[in-house]
Order: structure tokens, then C-alpha cells, then sequence
């Protein structure tokens, strides 16, 4: 089950090894870090007795290397604060990288007209599916001579772990009148409402980790979505790996 069908589905997941901290300005997720095991302190060798330090002198410009008396061993070298013991592994820090910081805020979505498409998609292929998508809205609202009036928008309608159906929406700059689309194109109105708005910013590749995220901040507050959530499309990147996609995530509350 991914995490968009978890959202879709209502289903509370818990978020394992996810910590969700609660902030007023919105929610910060990160992974648990592993505790490290205690490090036994190697065995010490007996420190050979020490000769009271003699006057001292001018060091010789290339003073000869020293050799400990027969019979004595070489007495410890002094350790720097905080340098780790000799044999002892090397200190480890916490396993779990920091995560970009995620807000949540609730707006009132506007219901504007919007020239639309339905499509069906597997997840693998997802991104380039509702690109294409939209290439094919802008493309009938010019021949239509209809100005677009906003960024696109994807609604997910029904979703499963292999593949999703969705409405992709071109926004209209004004009431279409009496224009009449050609097949497999619609006029209507994208929902508004009151809705909690997310943020995802990187390739789209990744975006099942904010999804993560938002089932983990619906399950912590104990909220249930709607059997739908929007997609806007702030930017348009090129592949599902570039990392300049910019992306609001709107889920209506049941």
C-alpha cells in the first residue's frame, strides 16, 4: 500500500521509525536514531616508573632519538582532551539525517473553471502520464482561445498499490460560455473548500515521503481525508528525478 493510497483510503498509519514533532508553524518529521553500543575501554598498559625531570637546557638543533633503558617500557603518551582512546572504534553519530522542515497550514481553496482530462496511470510511469496530460489541456485551450487562469492540478480519484485514476485540470482565466470541447476533454470546476494545504519540494521521484509524512501528521491529530486530495503543480520539471518540482498538496478533511 503506498502512501498516497493510505491518505486516499483514510487509514491511520503510525509512521514507523518516523518521530513526528509538532510545531506551531507547522510539523518536522526525522527518523529515530540508533542507540550506540557502550565501547569497552581497552586494556591499560602499567605506566613504567617516571625519573624526576632534569634543568632544563637549550634543545639541540637535531636532537638524537631516545631509547628507553634497558629492561623498562616506554612511558604512555599523554592523550588530548577528548581524543578517543587508542583501539577504541571511531565515535558514531546519530544514523538519521536531517530532514527538510514541512508546514501545514488550512486555506480556502478557490472553485474556479478549469478545462479537464481523465487518465489512468501506474505508479512507475505516473509523472510523465500527468505531463503529458497537461500538454494535451494546453494544447486543446488554445484551440479553443481560452487563456489558462492558473497553475494545473492533479485529483486523484481511485488509487491501489499498482496504478491510480485521476483528473488532470487546466485553470481558466475566464467561464468558457458556450465553447464546446473536443473528445476526451470537459469543462467543470475543480473542488474548493476548506482544505489542509502540504508541501513537497524536490523530484517527484520522492514525493511518497511527504505523503508519509501527511498520513503521519492525519494520524497523530486523528483526522480522516476525503476520498480525494489535489495536486498543484507550482513548477514543471522536466523527469520525475529533477529536483526543482515545487508542489502544494491539498487534502480535504472528512
Amino acid at each position: 500500500m503506498t502512501a498516497r493510497t493510505r491518505v486516499f483510503s483514510g487509514f491511520h498509519w503510525s509512521g514507523l521509525a518516523v518521530g513526528l514533532t509538532v510545531m506551531a508553524s507547522g510539523f518536522v518529521w526525522s527518523a529515530d536514531a540508533q542507540e550506540a553500543a557502550p565501547v569497552q575501554p581497552p586494556a591499560q598498559a602499567s605506566p613504567a616508573p617516571v625519573s624526576p625531570p632534569a634543568p632544563a637546557t637549550p634543545a639541540p638543533s637535531n636532537p638524537p632519538p631516545s631509547s628507553p633503558a634497558p629492561g623498562t617500557s616506554p612511558a604512555p603518551q599523554a592523550q588530548s582532551p577528548g581524543a578517543p582512546e587508542p583501539g577504541a572504534p571511531p565515535a558514531q553519530e546519530g544514523n538519521a539525517e536531517p530532514q527538510p522542515e514541512q508546514s501545514v497550514v488550512t486555506v480556502e481553496l478557490p472553485s474556479r473553471p478549469v478545462l479537464m482530462m481523465r487518465g489512468k496511470a501506474k505508479w512507475d510511469d505516473g509523472f510523465e502520464t500527468m505531463t503529458g496530460a497537461f500538454g494535451k489541456l494546453r494544447a486543446e485551450a488554445k484551440r479553443l482561445e481560452l487563456s489558462e487562469g492558473g497553475k494545473p492540478l492533479t485529483i486523484f480519484l481511485e488509487s491501489d498499490d499498482e496504478s491510480f485514476t485521476f483528473e488532470a485540470m487546466l485553470p481558466l482565466g475566464s467561464d468558457p460560455g458556450a465553447k464546446q470541447p473536443g473528445d476526451g476533454f470537459s469543462f467543470g470546476k475543480n473542488p474548493g473548500g476548506k482544505a489542509m494545504k502540504f508541501e513537497h519540494r524536490g523530484a517527484y521521484a520522492e514525493i511518497e515521503v511527504t505523503y508519509e509524512a501527511i498520513t503521519a501528521f492525519l494520524d497523530e491529530k486523528g483526522l480522516l481525508a476525503q476520498d480525494a486530495f489535489i495536486e498543484e503543480y507550482l513548477t514543471e520539471p522536466k523527469s520525475a528525478e529533477d529536483t526543482s518540482l515545487a508542489v502544494d498538496i491539498y487534502v480535504f478533511l472528512k
